[in-house]
């Protein structure tokens, strides 16, 4: 008789247990001069799995993680698809390509001198909360840990020329959970103490994003937004005719400053304050000015975000016309979403406000809320 002994045989590895890709990567839109991230999820195989990301079909030398984050975006990289090779030992999977986008270039974190747009304060819209309300004459109103919209400037703001007869609209928001650290503030008072005010709202931490002059009824308006998280912002008052503006406008843009408000005084000339922020001193901006009424604001504001400009201020009056301010960093050309509507509810996600004109004295009244991604 014969006998054998052996080892029990190996549990044989099956050949059908490849890689899945249970999660695609997705499309993404990154700001221009940020970066985007792709990510994919797989599973299966035998581990351990193995990632190889392609950009247009090329590999991309150290890609090798379930997420890859791109270099800072510039407009050339808009189109560009990304795949990613999941693999084990003895199998792959492509994944289906997923494309690049590459958006209106973004404020930077902290800069107070864009009115919120594409910031984390206005990430989830105008819509999370918050209250529409008046400014009284010769009131103060602070909300901490929220933003607020500029004023509603138009007719009918004031009354027939009575002392401190004027009231002014405005929308107060809720930050977003994950924000904290900004204020906003509106005061109005008389104009002998103008000058004493502004010096208030001087201060580094704090930028002016809404003013409203109005001489004949001896009062004005202003909003202020501050901020616990950065510092370094630093005014700049000047005083021209409408003819000197753009040229002002341009020089201001050329020394990294931003204008943030302006409005007639009773010279029948434009106050108009720029911010430099010590976040970004070395930023060239384009600045465009135009002169509008309350019936060609609409244009003007969309021809302007065609271009590329953020509405950065707003003002003006029935008797010397209303001026509308955009601003863009040198040499951008993204146009950038803006929505003007009678509703203040209509935006979505990711919109904040940045001008309200109205026609408060005119029948039909129709107000023009300005929102810009």
């Amino acid at each position: 008789m014969l006998a054998g002994c052996g080892a029990a045989p190996a549990t044989p590895t099956n050949p059908e247990e490849k890689p899945t890709i249970t999660t695609q990567p997705a499309p993404q839109t990154a700001p221009l001069g940020q970066s985007a991230t792709f990510s994919v999820v797989a599973t299966g195989g035998t581990a351990p799995l193995n990632y190889q990301w392609s950009k247009n079909g090329s590999p991309i030398a150290g890609a090798t993680q379930a997420s890859y984050e791109t270099p800072l975006v510039q407009l050339a990289d808009s189109g560009d698809e990304f795949t990613v090779v999941v693999s084990d030992a003895a199998w792959s999977v492509n994944s289906d390509p997923a494309a690049l986008t590459v958006g209106p270039r973004s404020p930077k974190s902290g800069d107070l001198r864009f009115q919120q747009v594409d910031a984390p304060s206005t990430a989830d819209g105008p819509n999370i909360g918050g209250l529409a309300t008046n400014l009284l004459p010769l009131k103060q109103a602070t909300y901490t840990n929220w933003i607020g919209s500029g004023f509603k400037i138009g007719p009918g703001v004031c009354g027939s020329g009575g002392q401190y007869d004027c009231t002014w609209f405005y929308s107060a928001l809720y930050l977003p959970a994950n924000v904290s650290g900004l204020s906003v503030t509106y005061r109005s008072d008389a104009m002998e103490n103008f000058a004493s005010d502004l010096a208030i709202y001087s201060a580094s931490d704090a930028v002016i994003n809404s003013l409203d002059e109005e001489p004949g009824n001896d009062i004005f308006a202003l909003e202020a937004t501050s901020t616990q998280q950065t510092t370094g912002f630093t005014v700049t008052q000047s005083s021209v005719p409408l003819s000197g503006l753009q040229a002002l406008a341009t020089q201001l843009g050329t020394e990294s400053e931003v204008i943030t408000a302006v409005s007639y005084n009773a010279s029948g000339q434009i106050d108009v304050f720029a911010y430099s922020w010590q976040g970004d001193p070395a930023t060239v901006y384009e600045v465009l000015v135009s002169p509008v009424t309350i019936d060609t604001f609409r244009d003007a504001a969309e021809q302007m975000a065609g271009q590329g400009y953020i509405i950065t201020a707003f003002g003006g009056n029935e008797t010397s016309g209303y001026v509308v301010v955009g601003t863009k960093v040198q040499g951008d050309t993204l146009a950038r979403p803006i929505i003007v509507s009678p509703n203040m509810s209509t935006p979505g996600k990711g919109f904040a406000s940045v001008a309200m004109p109205t026609n408060w004295g005119v029948n039909p009244y129709v107000p023009l809320w300005t929102f810009e991604q």
